[in-house]
């Protein structure tokens, strides 16, 4: 008897300390990358400021005869991007919000309403903040943005050039529980629309949670995307004049009606999701701009930095102009 005593004693000790051990002892924690925003490289800023002195030296530029910056800029002068704010223009910040929408749901009952994004990502900024019923788990189709305008002047056309490609990208970030469940791949986040003057639907392309990955065993932080990851085949967020057709009825657009007039934004309700802006851009601001490409950018740089005689006179008569006008 007494050894059974001893050996049950024996055996309770050894579960105590077992159980102090791991008490004492750290759980392990599950270490997740954390976000780092990526730094405007100095190529960007070179870019964009490159950009604003060709809209503001348009028809100087154009007057260069010799090459290759006759033909650079040439092409750089009918570069043209405008972000639409995607949070309803109001008189507090219609000063701020050159390009937005006409119609922008802003309404806390309905879910879909103006926020300022306070996190990491949003940096204080105000974003269009739509709101997953997960309540009543009713979810449906609302058209959140529609009637791109620009409220220096709401006649003019908004873009002039269809002779090259244009892009149209929103500015997304979605719930990181949604985005990192495998099983949501293919739910479509929101659905971007086109139309031109004619009524018709040049664009409508969905944007799934899987277009959010390059990779798509990723883990998404929660950042704001303007890169989207569409599969060959796929629709995708790109409009080509000498292929534009009606999406809805498959027959090629007359000639008279290669446009944007509106886009729409259409929220599937499926998962939380901030939206800033819709950035619109043809294929010279792409190439500039967006992609930051290294060889026009070493020709500009050579330009600038190493002009030729009649680049500086043009320069120089430029300023000029720029000087007596104030």
């Amino acid at each position: 008897m007494k050894q059974i005593i001893f050996k049950l004693i024996l055996f309770l000790g050894c579960v105590a300390l077992l159980i102090a051990s791991n008490i004492k002892k750290p759980s392990a924690v599950v270490k997740y990358e954390p976000y780092i925003e990526p730094k405007i490289s100095s190529e960007s800023i070179f870019a964009l400021k490159s950009y604003d002195y060709i809209k503001n030296h348009n028809e100087e530029l154009l007057s260069i005869k010799s090459e290759p910056e006759k033909t650079l800029f040439k092409f750089l002068t009918l570069a043209e991007r405008i972000d639409f704010k995607c949070a309803e223009i109001t008189d507090k910040n219609k000063n701020d919000n050159l390009c937005g929408f006409n119609n922008s749901i802003n309404n806390k009952e309905t879910g879909i309403y103006d926020i300022t994004d306070e996190t990491i990502f949003g940096k204080n900024k105000t974003v269009k903040f739509c709101h997953r019923d997960n309540a009543t788990f009713n979810f449906k189709s609302t058209t959140i943005l529609s009637g791109i305008c620009n409220l220096n002047d709401n006649t003019q056309k908004l873009f002039s050039n269809y002779d090259f490609d244009w892009y149209i990208i929103p500015r997304i970030r979605i719930d990181t529980i949604f985005a990192n469940d495998i099983h949501n791949l293919n739910i479509p986040v929101c659905c971007v629309i086109a139309t031109n003057s004619a009524g018709d639907t040049i664009l409508k392309t969905d944007i799934k949670l899987l277009n959010f990955k390059d990779n798509l065993n990723e883990k998404y932080k929660g950042e704001y995307l303007e890169k989207y990851f569409f599969r060959p085949g796929d629709d995708n967020l790109m409009i080509v004049p000498d292929m534009m057709t009606n999406k809805m009825s498959g027959e090629k657009i007359r000639k008279e009606n290669l446009d944007i007039k509106n886009i729409s934004i259409v929220w599937y309700g499926f998962c939380d999701m901030w939206i800033d802006y819709i950035r619109v851009e043809n294929e010279p601001a792409r190439e500039l701009l967006t992609k930051n490409d290294a060889c026009m950018l070493d020709k500009l740089k050579k330009v600038i930095y190493s002009p030729t005689e009649e680049v500086k006179k043009i320069i120089e008569n430029s300023n000029n102009k720029n000087k007596n006008s104030y």
